[in-house]
């Protein structure tokens, strides 16, 4: 039961990267939200907290399934859910809107 909520909440969180990853790039971003990309450092920590997430996906299957097999298994599910957001960018960009919202910064009032 550990590692199936093991590998749920790291696939989830590949996914939520790839996302962010996604979304640093000025076109993904325009594609998702409607509004104009202007800002360098919103990309840099978008690419950042990115793979940090992809590393915190690594760590939990490797410690949930062991070095070997974890890794592998990593492997394929970072490609499963790269696939799957490269999926939603090209046919659907408005689904992952979500993490775009939360990904940006209020601007002061």
């Amino acid at each position: 039961m550990y590692e199936a909520f093991g590998l749920l909440a790291a696939f989830t969180l590949s996914f939520i990267g790839f996302a962010l990853i996604a979304l640093s790039q000025d076109r993904h971003w325009e594609a998702v939200t409607a509004m104009q990309a202007d800002h360098r450092v919103r990309g840099a920590c978008l690419l950042a907290v990115g793979l940090i997430m992809q590393c915190v996906a690594c760590l939990l299957i490797v410690f949930s399934q062991g070095a070997g097999f974890g890794v592998l298994l990593w492997g394929v599910g970072i490609t499963g859910t790269a696939m799957l957001v490269a999926f939603a960018l090209a046919w659907r960009p408005r689904w992952i809107i979500f993490i775009a919202l939360v990904s940006r910064r209020r601007r002061g009032s």
